[in-house]
């Protein structure tokens, strides 16, 4: 029963390969050119960028740009309907969208944070914030785990909490 199963699952697999028989298959194998089998690339993930909703990307990545001191590593469309903002690690995608995606004042109710960013020298990027005029919705405090963070708030309404 055991080899008969045995059989039956060297006929399925060389089914699935395309060939008639396991013999057919072997055959083919032992004709195939010898490659080097590497192993497969380690499963990691390596990198999030949110993507945050905007009235207007061209001004939002101004915004970034002049206030936060991001660069803009592309604009997509005439006019500009997707773009791309970084610093150092950080990276955010602006989407144009014609309307709000959350209800008039829902965002303030529930505090939504649309990204949160990590920062290596929280107090320091709070203070070139400061100088840079950057409209605060949380100013700098020290969190209940530990952290420091502040809260800002871009042209249209998309908190950023930036944490160290």
């Amino acid at each position: 029963m055991a080899r008969r199963l045995g059989f039956e699952a060297q006929e399925i697999i060389a089914l699935e390969q395309g060939c008639n028989s396991w013999a057919e298959l072997e055959q083919g194998l032992k004709k195939a050119p010898k490659t080097i089998r590497r192993a497969p690339a380690a499963l990691k993930l390596t990198k999030a960028m949110p993507v945050l909703y905007v009235s207007d990307v061209q001004a939002a990545a101004d915004f970034y740009r002049d206030k936060l001191g991001f660069t803009i590593d592309f604009l997509h469309g005439q006019p500009a309907f997707y773009a791309s903002v970084s610093r150092d690690g950080a990276c955010i995608h602006l989407r144009f969208v014609h309307q709000p995606m959350y209800v008039a004042g829902l965002r303030e109710k529930e505090q939504v944070i649309a990204a949160f960013l990590s920062v290596a020298n929280v107090k320091g990027l709070f203070t070139e914030y400061q100088t840079r005029k950057v409209p605060f919705v949380h100013r700098l405090k020290k969190e209940p785990w530990g952290q420091s963070s502040f809260i800002v708030s871009d042209p249209d309404g998309n908190a950023l909490c930036f944490a160290g």
